[in-house]
């Protein structure tokens, strides 16, 4: 890595643990900035004859574009990243809360030619773990995992999704949003078993505005406040447990619902002018007995009509998953302070509390139900420092009453006066 200036440092002390005596203490010397060493990034291809060099460009750029986020997120607050479970069984990735960042344990679902303008609300079910449904746009519209629908981290269709029982469970998104006229439903749907004559929805507004599902006689797009509640049917129920891409607009006097990329229904007498305020999304089901019975993936509601293209990108982009790993990173204990490796530490290195690694995982369909297909990995460092362990303290006597200046009591062999070169102190195994 980079030498840093070590110039305009402090010493203090950064941890302290409980034990059996003064034993060891750990210097950091150098406290600056975050560095990452960008030029050094290595990029390792897990080759597959049957992937196409565009998608490992995409994913080489979905991998970067992770790993750039992360390095950003950990220089706001190094405790962003050290606080991380450590480990490559436990996996994140990063969400917006508006202009703020967040980690999620789980793997992100992205499209190749992904649709984001108008989008304000998308559902992707990636979370590994809690009853949490986060909107991956940034505008707060999480929502709340309701009765226990089973997540589900095999056979979806992007990422993550979740499994519904047909009665009970849904998701309840809240009511913080408001739609003109104009405005689009997207989901991906998988399942089996059509309750007769009566709705088993994919979505549905807590308004009673939006209905989108199945009916006994098809997949159904219905405004049911608009006047003569209008509506387009697909013609057939699509319940045949593959997964279908279904999306509903409406665009201006225009109704109409596709299904895996094609136009199967549609009508220009719809009333214009509609709006819509302080609707709250249910995905899955209400609550009641007119619940999905079967899978559901990367949920969306847009202010806006999309296009026949756009719908098309939906339902043919590449489906890629990305995620990082965090791992403890060991240093050599002696003057060079060279990285050894990651956690546990051997004989001869100890463990670098102000350095992580960190390793960017991509794949993508059909393969990505299984190893990821490219990894970046590089090394983020706190501070640009050397870190060792002491015991021997025989370079001086140390002081009496309080602390006021750093010392001179440094073993010979670490080429450190204390008064140069100040750094940081962790004192380990401490006793009251």
């Amino acid at each position: 890595m980079p030498k840093q200036k070590k110039n305009n440092c402090q010493l203090s002390v950064v941890n302290c643990r409980s034990g059996q005596s003064l034993v060891e203490i750990m210097i950091g010397l150098g406290l600056g900035a975050v560095l990452i060493g960008a030029a050094s990034l290595g990029i390792t291809f897990m080759l597959r004859s049957s992937a196409s060099s565009q998608n490992y460009q995409k994913g080489g750029q979905l991998a970067g574009g992770l790993f750039d986020k992360v390095s950003s997120w950990s220089s706001g607050n190094w405790q962003n990243i050290y606080g991380l479970i450590k480990g490559t069984s436990t996996q994140y990735f990063l969400n917006a809360s508006g202009t703020a960042l967040f980690s999620v344990q789980g793997q992100e679902g992205m499209l190749d030619n992904d649709v984001t303008s108008g989008l304000v609300g998308e559902w992707k079910f990636d979370e590994a773990t809690s009853t949490t449904a986060y909107d991956s746009t940034g505008d707060n519209k999480t929502g709340t995992l309701t009765n226990g629908p089973v997540r589900t981290t095999s056979g979806c269709q992007i990422g993550y999704c979740l499994l519904f029982d047909g009665t009970s469970t849904y998701v309840n998104a809240p009511a913080t949003s408001s739609y003109s006229n104009d405005v689009t439903a997207s989901v991906w749907f998988k399942g089996g078993g059509q309750t007769a004559s009566d709705w088993n929805y994919w979505m549905n507004s807590t308004i009673n505005w939006l209905e989108f599902g199945t009916f006994s006689n098809g997949a159904i797009f219905k405004d049911n406040n608009a006047s003569g509640t209008p509506s387009v049917s697909a013609g057939t129920t699509f319940v045949d447990n593959n997964w279908h891409h279904a999306v509903g607009i409406i665009r201006s006097n225009v109704m109409e619902i596709w299904i895996d990329g094609q136009l199967l229904g549609s009508r220009s007498d719809y009333p214009t002018g509609q709006s819509h305020s302080n609707v709250g999304i249910r995905i899955g089901g209400n609550g009641v007995a007119r619940g999905w019975a079967g899978y559901i993936d990367d949920a969306r509601i847009y202010n806006s009509a999309l296009s026949a293209a756009e719908v098309g990108n939906l339902y043919r982009s590449t489906a890629f998953i990305r995620y990082f790993t965090v791992e403890n990173v060991c240093r050599t204990n002696n003057s060079s302070s060279s990285i050894s490796g990651v956690a546990p530490c051997g004989g001869g290195s100890i463990n670098d509390p102000s350095t992580q690694k960190i390793s960017v995982y991509t794949s993508w369909l059909p393969n990505n139900t299984g190893s990821p297909q490219l990894k970046l990995s590089n090394y983020i460092t706190r501070w640009q420092n050397q870190v060792f362990n002491q015991s021997d303290w025989t370079g001086g006597a140390g002081q009496d009453g309080p602390f006021t200046s750093p010392g001179r009591g440094y073993s010979t062999g670490t080429n450190i006066d204390g008064q140069s070169n100040p750094g940081s102190i962790q004192i380990l195994d401490l006793t009251p």
